[in-house]
């Protein structure tokens, strides 16, 4: 038995890639929308106190941290995190990943002069890293991902 082919003319074949393209560009959408919800509903609100991460972060910027970021992936420099304050217990602290050190993270402040940070107390171990910044919410000028 032969096989016949059909030619589908030239606008047929663009409404179909069209249709396709825009099917495709749905689905990314949705995941996008799916994956930034599940972090959302698995984050947690942390107010910036101090001026130790200025100009990156200000007093009164409000911020959501997801407690989910690192249960797949290991913080990497550059990453804003929330750390147990290893001086004082019940405290946390809001600071920038510097740098890996033997299953430990190195981790600074932003602003060096005004930051308590592992320059005082020495790299942190990855149980006492909570969760990384990922939105600043508060206040709405300053509104954005970070």
């Amino acid at each position: 038995m032969a096989l016949s082919s059909t030619a589908l003319p030239v606008g047929a074949r663009r409404s179909l890639y069209l249709r396709y393209g825009v099917r495709a560009a749905t689905a990314l959408a949705g995941a996008l929308f799916a994956y930034k919800l599940f972090e959302a509903l698995t984050s947690t609100r942390y107010a910036v106190a101090g001026d130790s991460m200025r100009p990156t972060l200000a007093p009164g910027d409000y911020l959501l941290v997801s407690l989910m970021a690192y249960a797949r992936s290991r913080p990497s420099p550059g990453d804003i995190v929330v750390v147990r304050d290893p001086e004082r217990v019940g405290m946390t602290l809001i600071k920038r990943i510097a740098a890996t050190s033997e299953g430990a993270y190195v981790v600074l402040g932003d602003n060096g002069s005004a930051s308590r940070d592992s320059r005082a107390f020495g790299p942190v171990p990855r149980d006492d890293i909570l969760g990384r910044a990922w939105l600043r919410y508060w206040p709405p000028r300053r509104f954005g991902l970070l």
